[in-house]
This record gives structure tokens, C-alpha cells and sequence, in this order.
């Protein structure tokens, strides 16, 4: 046995025999001293008599039990001694505990903030590469709608084409490029799309969709009801700034992961194409283009 186990054995006996002693003074000395007062004072009587004995019987008793109270008294100071030095040492422990734990709950702080500058940084470049890429999005998306869609080719007849991304976590897209042949409509009038309401929510579940039977708006009554049916709420039809008669979409595609990450929405107040036409050329439209250039801007 080690010389410092050896040395924490005897302790440890040492405070049991010690705790053992302080329960023995404070119970068994009181019956002990109570027992021994008797037999004296027995002996004392046979052996004295008159006011002699009663006088050793008086004094007998008083000291038998100063002397039990002596004991206890010792007893329980020395146990209070104990509880101070105990609670000392658990003071002391629980100051140390308290500065690891302020130790290690400023290194979290300074990890965290460490980490935070990280992931300020490449958000910020991430942020960067997306406005670099947008620019390209929008030109392909112009292209395609001038060459393929007749954008403009009518007077007072508009069309556009969005992309939107997927928010998994909110079940919702987000517009991040417009296009379209009225300036006064290429501009995004909500940051989040519903992911299971209107035509969106259709090419998503479906993976393409297409509607060119919509009422004339003139006629808001039959327009409202109409778009009931793909899942748009009265005040929400009230609201459009363009109120489209042709709703065409297609999924988009991650070019590295194949997976399904938004959606091309193309919207026109007039059907120009056709509804054959205008299914082949948006269906043709999304054979990764798109796909590629979000990656390269995710």
C-alpha cells in the first residue's frame, strides 16, 4: 500500500471512530452516568445512614449529571468544530468549482465568437458570389424569354419569368431572380411563397405544371373564384399587381445532386404560344441551365 493511501486509511478510520465517539457521548454517556448515580447512591445508603446519606445522595446526583452534561457539551463542540472546518472546505471547493466553470464558460465565449467570425465571413462570401451570379440568371432568363416566349411582342400584354428557391425548413420559396417585359412587374412584391399554395405549390408536388384558362381579371368575380381553386385567397388575388391569365412551371434540378432545389414560374396576362407550346419550351428549358448556375451560386 502506497505511503499516501495508508495515510488516507488511518484518517478515514480516525473520523469514523471520531463520529462513533460524539453519538456515544451525546446517548450512551447520559444512561451510563444515570446507572452509576444509582449504584452509588445504593452503596452510599447502606453504608450511611441519616442526613449524611441524604446529603451524598443530593450531591451525587448533581454531579453525576454535570458530568453527563460536561460530555455532551464537549461532544457537540467538537462535532460543531467539524461542521465549521467541513463547511469550510466546501466553500473553498465550491469556489473553485465556480471559477473553472467562469474558466470555461469564458473559452466557450471566446470559441463562440471565433466561430461567429468565421461564419460572418463566408456568409459575407457568400453573399458576394450570389450578386455576381444573379446578373447571369437574370440575362439567361431574358434570353429565354425573348427568344422562346415572345416576350414584348404584344402591346399592353405582359409576361415574366421567376425563379424561386426552396426553403425546406420553412416549407416556402424565396423569388431571388425576375425577369419580365414590364418593368413595373419584374420587381418581387413578397420575400416567401407558400410552399403548397397556388401554382407553385402544384409544379413542386407535381413536378410541372401548367394553367392558361384563367378568366379575364375585368371579370374579378369569375377571376377570384378561378383562383380559389389553385389555392389563392381572396385578399392575396385583390392584392396582385399583375393579375396573370397563364401559369407555366418546372421544377429546377441540382446539376451536382440531381436533387429538386426550386422552381422557374412563368406567368403572361395572354396566351400567345399556345398551351402545346408553351408545355414543350418550358419543359425543354430546364435541362440543367438553371440548375448549374444556382449551384455556382449557392
Amino acid at each position: 500500500m502506497q505511503q499516501h493511501d495508508r495515510e488516507h486509511w488511518i484518517y478515514g478510520v480516525a473520523r469514523w471512530v471520531e463520529d462513533r465517539w460524539i453519538e456515544t457521548a451525546e446517548v450512551v454517556w447520559p444512561m451510563v452516568f444515570a446507572a452509576v448515580s444509582l449504584w452509588f447512591n445504593d452503596e452510599f445508603r447502606r453504608m450511611l445512614s441519616g442526613s449524611f446519606g441524604l446529603m451524598s445522595l443530593a450531591v451525587a446526583i448533581p454531579l453525576v449529571f454535570i458530568g453527563g452534561q460536561f460530555w455532551i457539551v464537549m461532544a457537540s463542540r467538537k462535532k460543531q468544530d467539524r461542521m465549521s472546518i467541513l463547511r469550510k472546505e466546501m466553500t473553498d471547493q465550491d469556489i473553485r468549482h465556480r471559477k473553472e466553470l467562469q474558466e470555461q464558460r469564458e473559452q466557450c465565449a471566446d470559441r463562440l465568437s471565433t466561430l461567429q467570425s468565421k461564419y460572418d465571413y463566408l456568409q459575407s462570401l457568400r453573399e458576394a458570389r450570389a450578386l455576381q451570379v444573379t446578373p447571369f440568371i437574370h440575362s439567361y432568363l431574358e434570353h429565354f424569354g425573348l427568344t422562346q416566349l415572345s416576350f414584348g411582342a404584344k402591346a399592353h400584354e405582359y409576361e415574366r419569368l421567376t425563379v424561386f428557391l426552396h426553403d425546406e425548413a420553412n416549407q416556402a420559396f424565396h423569388p431571388i431572380c425576375r425577369c419580365s417585359s414590364g418593368a413595373r412587374f419584374e420587381t418581387c412584391g413578397r420575400s416567401d411563397y407558400p410552399d403548397s399554395q397556388g401554382c407553385l405549390g402544384k409544379v413542386w408536388e407535381h413536378g410541372f405544371y401548367c394553367s392558361n384558362n384563367y378568366p379575364n381579371p375585368a371579370h374579378i368575380a369569375s377571376y377570384i373564384e378561378h383562383s380559389a381553386k389553385d389555392g389563392f385567397p381572396k385578399e392575396l388575388v385583390q392584392s396582385m399587381g399583375m393579375k396573370a391569365r397563364v401559369y407555366c412551371g418546372t421544377v429546377i434540378r441540382s446539376d451536382e445532386t440531381k436533387a429538386p432545389i426550386g422552381v422557374l414560374l412563368f406567368e403572361a396576362t395572354v396566351d400567345q404560344l399556345g398551351s402545346n407550346t408553351l408545355r414543350d419550351r418550358i419543359k425543354k428549358e430546364e435541362r440543367g441551365h438553371l440548375g448549374r448556375l444556382i449551384d455556382a451560386r449557392d
